[in-house]
């Protein structure tokens, strides 16, 4: 993630997170981020969301080392498994989908997928639909997807998006030491 416009990468390590698979976050161009005034709290980064940060500057090649011995360290076991909560209507639908998804032979988390579902994701549905029950599924996705919509009066791919950056800026505000800009 770039270190200067962390708030922004957020939202994609968020997304990565979701797949519950060992992860560590590389903050690059610390340099930059440190010259804009931006100071984190790596430390408590690291706690929201549950796996290592290493601050570097991969122009120079800066902490390149502490990165490798973090990503040797990391292991199938997670600090955390990080879960966005996307509100009462929308978490009932994903649990739901979720216990269906359990049953099927997919090497992704039954959550990520329902979530993946839920946002429309074409890669997805034609990766499910070729697993037994697969096509059942993706159409009980696509009502539980329209009553969503009806409910909460949105489309549920940018409702999930926005729960995504809003949980982001927490997170971003939350780390936040310093910022000479303000």
């Amino acid at each position: 993630a770039d270190a200067a416009n962390l708030e922004r990468h957020l939202y994609l390590a968020l997304q990565l997170l979701e797949l519950e698979r060992p992860m560590v976050l590389a903050l690059n161009m610390a340099d930059m981020a440190e010259k804009q005034g931006l100071i984190f709290d790596l430390k408590a980064l690291e706690v929201q969301i549950g796996v290592r940060v290493v601050p570097t500057v991969g122009r120079d090649k800066q902490g390149m080392d502490a990165l490798l011995a973090a990503v040797e360290a990391t292991t199938s076991v997670q600090m955390g498994c990080y879960k966005i909560e996307y509100g009462a209507q929308v978490e009932t639908v994903i649990s739901l989908l979720s216990a269906k998804l359990l049953a099927m032979d997919s090497p992704f988390p039954a959550r990520w997928l329902a979530v993946k579902l839920l946002e429309g994701d074409n890669d997805v549905m034609v990766q499910l639909r070729s697993l037994p029950g697969g096509e059942e599924l993706v159409l009980e996705s696509a009502r539980k997807q329209r009553e969503l919509q009806a409910e909460i009066k949105e489309e549920v791919d940018i409702y999930i998006a926005g729960c995504r950056y809003r949980k982001a800026g927490e997170i971003y505000h939350s780390c936040l030491k310093q910022d000479r800009k303000e």
